[in-house]
């Protein structure tokens, strides 16, 4: 199903036709007879592209839906046509008029239409689904597709999470009983809750998990939300993978749920059912961005470097400079030692590119590898320097990134002074409730650098503590927590610290080309059994989870 075209004259309306789009294809993918490819994979395709076979035969698919909708004040028509890509033959179309208040049954008349078309037979529960009008107030469902068309950019931005949140809040604001509204809201609140973990986040993503569990217990949105509530606020990952089959067995085609359900896996430290379920999620979302996204990073994580690096090339192949593709390609490079094809991968990046916060700390990352401090120090300081302000999190990695790179190259005046900014604006977040183990494991590190060696130990033991059940965070966490008795002068239990690491799946941490390249580890040089930790395949990779 290709994004649907906005005809109408205001291009605001182009959420609208974005969201009709979005809810056609979720009663689709209720039909389990039918293979539907989810928005992701679509999402950033022309409505009319001029090489349809060659787009179809990238989705795995033999029949592609085109649409368009224009939207006039209470009007609403929405043309859709079935078409034979290999062909160009229309199997089917069809034009509708209707008020915006008669839109819904629309969507449950063109699922069906499309699977009589495509001879795939419902069940008496599939068909009862394609009728189910989510709200009867036509304000809030405007507001709802606005949601849902944010919903389709992949972001972990916590502003433009916030614009998705808004949007519904204000659906649920204007129909108290919009419960899929109540559980995307649930959704984008619980994933703010991620990045800002303080009880009123907390509290608030469970109140409208509570609404949306009381309005519709058993919809598939509900069962989502329940389980990305459990995934990121109780970190119950046996009950977020229990709530996500609960959601699969209603939308058998959706690959978004089949790769977060790799995610829990892999969170749980079952690596090899995670590489399983991502690696369905990428064949039945083939041009998603967050499929090859998470399926390289697993693959990063049992040092499949090539495969990794084949993974987001796939990705790329689908959106041609996505940063968080980029990023991770260019972690991969430094975490398998390859500098000289990471450096190589630099020079076809754009200079807008290089301006992007989290492409800036890893090309920076790869020339301070390099003991290239100087060109470091130029892409960080340009990306501080941008016209346009960062987001305070991007502020903050930066000026890290920056004042480790000053550090390293000797120069302790600017290093500390940046420092010790850092540290009073994350300290700040830390007192007003924030207690993510991600932000107590950065502002361990700071407290490292700048001597203060009881507090660095206290916050890097909760940062370990607050991931000892997370596969996937846990290693970064033990590194840090090296680093920072490395620092204090345990350089002996640093080095236990870096092999217990070792010995685990590391999305992100300390690998052996890391420790060989990395100057930060230089105190450790000559230290007994650091050596051997530079070793590939030194220490024995178990993956039976977090221990």
């Amino acid at each position: 199903m290709l994004p649907f075209e906005n005809l109408s004259s205001d291009p605001d309306n182009a959420y609208f036709a974005t969201g009709i789009q979005d809810e056609i294809l979720t009663r689709l993918s209720k039909i389990g007879a039918l293979k539907v490819i989810s928005r992701t994979s679509t999402m950033n395709i022309a409505s009319k592209p001029a090489n349809l076979p060659e787009i179809a035969a990238m989705l795995g698919v033999s029949t592609v839906l085109e649409g368009s909708v224009q939207k006039s004040g209470n009007t609403v028509r929405i043309n859709v046509q079935l078409i034979r890509a290999a062909t160009d033959e229309h199997l089917w179309a069809e034009s509708y008029d209707r008020q915006l208040d008669d839109v819904f049954a629309v969507q449950g008349e063109v699922a069906r239409a499309v699977a009589d078309a495509l001879s795939a037979a419902l069940t008496g529960a599939e068909s009862d689904a394609l009728n189910v009008a989510p709200t009867t107030n036509t304000k809030a469902y405007e507001f709802y597709l606005r949601g849902l068309a944010l919903e389709a950019r992949y972001t972990n931005v916590q502003e433009e999470i916030a614009e998705r949140a808004d949007a519904y809040r204000k659906a649920v604001e204007l129909d108290a009983s919009f419960a899929l509204a109540w559980a995307n809201l649930s959704g984008a609140l619980t994933e703010m809750y991620f990045n800002e973990r303080t009880d009123a986040r907390k509290a608030d993503a469970r109140n409208a998990l509570d609404h949306a569990l009381s309005l519709a217990p058993e919809a598939a949105e509900t069962w989502s939300a329940l389980a990305i509530y459990r995934y990121f606020v109780e970190r119950d990952y046996d009950g977020a993978f229990e709530a996500y089959s609960k959601a699969l067995a209603q939308r058998p085609n959706d690959g978004l749920i089949v790769y977060s359900m790799g995610n829990v896996r892999r969170r749980q430290g079952r690596w090899d059912d995670a590489v399983a379920l991502q690696q369905r999620g990428t064949e039945m979302d083939p041009l998603a961005t967050n499929t090859w996204f998470n399926y390289g990073m697993t693959l990063r994580a049992l040092r499949r470097y090539d495969e990794a690096q084949a993974a987001f090339d796939r990705g790329l192949a689908a959106v041609p400079g996505d940063p968080e593709l980029v990023i991770q390609k260019l972690v991969t490079f430094g975490a398998s030692g390859d500098l000289a094809g990471g450096n190589n991968y630099v020079r076809t990046l754009s200079a807008d590119a290089l301006l992007d916060p989290g492409i800036a700390q890893a090309v920076a990352f790869g020339h301070l590898l390099q003991r290239d401090f100087p060109a470091a120090l130029a892409v960080l300081e340009a990306v501080l320097a941008r016209a346009d302000p960062l987001s305070e999190r991007d502020r903050n990695q930066t000026q890290v990134a920056l004042a480790g790179v000053q550090l390293a190259m000797g120069d302790r005046e600017a290093g500390l002074a940046g420092m010790r900014a850092v540290r009073d604006r994350l300290q700040s977040v830390v007192d007003s409730g924030n207690t993510s183990p991600y932000l107590l494991s950065l502002l361990a590190s700071v407290y490292a650098e700048l001597g203060d060696k009881a507090t660095s130990y206290r916050l890097a033991n909760e940062a370990v503590e607050g991931l000892r059940a997370d596969a996937l965070g846990l290693p970064g966490g033990l590194e840090t927590k090296a680093f920072v008795h490395m620092l204090g002068g345990d350089k002996a239990e640093a080095v236990a610290l870096i092999r217990q690491a070792q010995s685990l799946p590391m999305v992100y941490g300390p690998t052996p080309a890391l420790l060989r390249n990395d100057p930060i580890w230089d105190d450790l040089r000559g230290e007994p059994g650091f050596e051997e930790l530079t070793r590939d395949g030194a220490v024995p990779l178990q993956t039976g989870g977090p221990r």
